[in-house]
């Protein structure tokens, strides 16, 4: 099997290190709420500790000798969140631009300096050939879709709350104590999650040297089935209707990222 090419830069590979860095990121909030962490500077640890997992696994997979794409893609998380927290009314309310001024280019220079660090790491231990293991592709898969699916998110819900403060939410939030209703909330979230799946399949196999289709649909769906019977379970006793759920949600995120891919592949095809 010839040895792929390893190129100096490409701009798919900061796409493909932007969702990974959002992946690693995901699991740094997960672990700062699990261990209900409140100190800032262990929080900019954790940041700094996200961006490097993305940036290692970046390293790992990327056919292009370069360290760049994934320091890269981490300020990019950074800016755009930023940009788009601004254009609305409860981004203006909770970031003041004065302290986004003064935060944002330190948050930014410690996710460059983790997704470069970790891009580092994975490069110097990455093989001389790209790997086409289902297995490893179907990791890579978790962490670009636990990316996407953070980033999704953060858009829903942000853009859940504004909807609901323009259409006079103070007046219902001081009258009812209740700003958003447990269904719209549960709207988003399932939206972020279709979102999630389907970006998540496209990237992944846009990314990966070998059409995985099925792989990337049985990671999506392995992967939403643990975490909600992981949640369930949090919740409460996981009954019938539990598991129908479960079975339901995941199945649908597998055929999400199915089509997902599908459009990855065929992108890939026309860009050879």
């Amino acid at each position: 099997m010839a040895s792929i090419e390893r190129r100096a830069f490409s701009l798919g590979w900061v796409i493909v290190s932007y969702f990974l860095v959002c992946g690693g990121m995901m699991i740094a909030i997960a672990v700062a709420a699990a261990l209900e962490v409140h100190t800032r500077a262990i929080n900019y640890g954790l940041l700094a500790g996200g961006a490097a997992i993305g940036g290692f696994f970046s390293g790992r997979a990327s056919p292009h000798r370069s360290f760049l794409e994934p320091a890269i893609a981490g300020v990019l998380v950074v800016g755009s969140l930023v940009l788009f927290l601004w254009q609305t009314s409860v981004g203006t309310m909770l970031l003041p631009r004065e302290q986004v001024l003064r935060a944002a280019p330190v948050i930014g220079g410690i996710v460059f300096a983790g997704g470069l660090g970790g891009a580092i790491f994975g490069e110097l231990s990455a093989p001389d050939m790209v790997s086409h293991s289902r297995l490893r592709w179907m990791g890579m898969t978790w962490l670009i879709t636990a990316g996407a699916l953070l980033a999704a998110l953060i858009v829903t819900h942000v853009l859940l709350v504004d909807s609901a403060l323009r259409a006079g939410g103070a007046f219902k939030l001081w009258q009812s104590g209740e700003l958003i209703t447990a269904d719209q909330l549960g709207r988003a979230i399932l939206l972020a999650m279709a979102a999630a799946a389907a970006i998540g399949g496209f990237v992944t196999q846009a990314a990966a040297p070998d059409r995985m289709l099925l792989s990337v649909a049985a990671a999506v769906l392995v992967g939403y089935a643990a975490a909600l019977a992981a949640l369930s379970y949090y919740v409460g006793p996981i009954d019938r209707v539990a598991l129908q759920g479960i079975a339901t949600l995941a199945g649908g995120g597998g055929v999400l990222a199915f089509v997902g891919a599908f459009f990855g592949w065929i992108l890939d095809r026309l860009t050879e």
